[in-house]
Parts: C-alpha cells; sequence; structure tokens
C-alpha cells in the first residue's frame, strides 16, 4: 500500500488517499489541522465501497454510516 497526502507547515490539511497494491483506491478521507474531519470512503480492493461517512474532529464516526458488501449493495445504515 502507498499513501497520498500534503502537508503544509507540518499541518495535515486536505484528502488522504490510501491505495491498494493493485492501484485501486484503499480509502479517501478528510483532513483538517492533523485530525480527520469531514467525508470518509473505504473501498474493496475490487474497487466498490465498502464503507461511507464522516468525521468530526478526530477519529470518531460522525453522522450516519454506511457498510457496503463486496459487491456493491447496502448493508447497514
Amino acid at each position: 500500500m502507498w499513501t497520498d497526502k500534503h502537508y503544509s507547515n507540518n499541518i495535515l490539511n486536505g484528502e488522504v488517499k490510501v491505495y491498494y497494491q493493485n492501484g485501486n483506491l484503499k480509502e479517501l478521507v478528510s483532513f483538517r489541522d492533523n485530525q480527520e474531519n469531514g467525508n470518509f470512503v473505504e473501498y474493496f480492493e475490487n474497487g466498490k465501497i465498502q464503507w461511507k461517512g464522516a468525521y468530526l474532529n478526530g477519529p470518531n464516526e460522525f453522522g450516519d454510516l454506511e457498510e457496503f458488501d463486496s459487491t456493491g449493495l447496502l448493508i447497514k445504515k
């Protein structure tokens, strides 16, 4: 896996992208001031969405958290 993220003055802001070895996106997470803040999406290795939700000022989910199976079918909200 590898990660694409950007710092400004040692502060992480913006989207962080984590990729599987095959090049497919594994995670897409928004950061503000070094903390998870905003929408996130986690993907299965086949490219289908596994989780979708949001963070608010840190690593705890905020609001609705959606879980999908490996075919893309919503299984929990």
